[in-house]
């Protein structure tokens, strides 16, 4: 037992002292990662990224733009309605510049400073706003214009399980 202990330990004594240069045999340390190629096939080059830049305006958010732009005025609904909104919105909730509805959906829009649009916006998702009135609403991205914040919104109605 004891000849077989001393020959193990030399056999490791060996391969220690052994001064191999092959990288194919090194361990990386715990929690670090082997970033050697082995195939140098495989190109490792860093690519340069795209740099993106936001617009000076912000886009219109396009399916909204285009199913209002697509649909067709239906009179009653779309008057009754308008009336509806510019009513909820004569209670307090803010300034609304014009309300434009067609058969399924509004455009709203919305204009003040800063803190006048945060408050209108935030009262447009209250009981006495647009909820539970409107199935959702789809902002559109503000612009500024001669100090003003403008915001347009896209209010959303399902009208499939209204009577025809």
């Amino acid at each position: 037992m004891t000849a077989c202990l001393v020959i193990l330990v030399g056999v490791l004594a060996a391969g220690c002292r052994s001064g191999s240069t092959d990288d194919s045999r090194k361990i990386a340390p715990e929690g670090s990662a082997n970033l050697t190629p082995r195939d140098p096939k495989i190109d490792v080059t860093p690519k340069a990224q795209p740099v993106h830049t936001a617009p000076e305006t912000p886009p219109a958010a396009p399916a909204a733009v285009g199913a209002f732009e697509a649909e067709v005025r239906e009179g009653t609904w779309a008057l009754a309605t308008e009336e509806e909104i510019k009513h909820r919105f004569s209670t307090g909730i803010g300034k609304l510049d014009s309300a434009e509805c067609k058969k399924q959906q509004c455009l709203l829009t919305m204009s003040g400073t800063e803190e006048e649009m945060a408050k209108t916006l935030a009262a447009i998702e209250t009981e006495e706003g647009l909820r539970g009135y409107a199935d959702h609403i789809i902002l559109d991205g503000p612009v500024m214009q001669d100090g003003k914040m403008i915001v347009r919104a896209y209010a959303v109605f399902d009208r499939r399980a209204e009577p025809n």
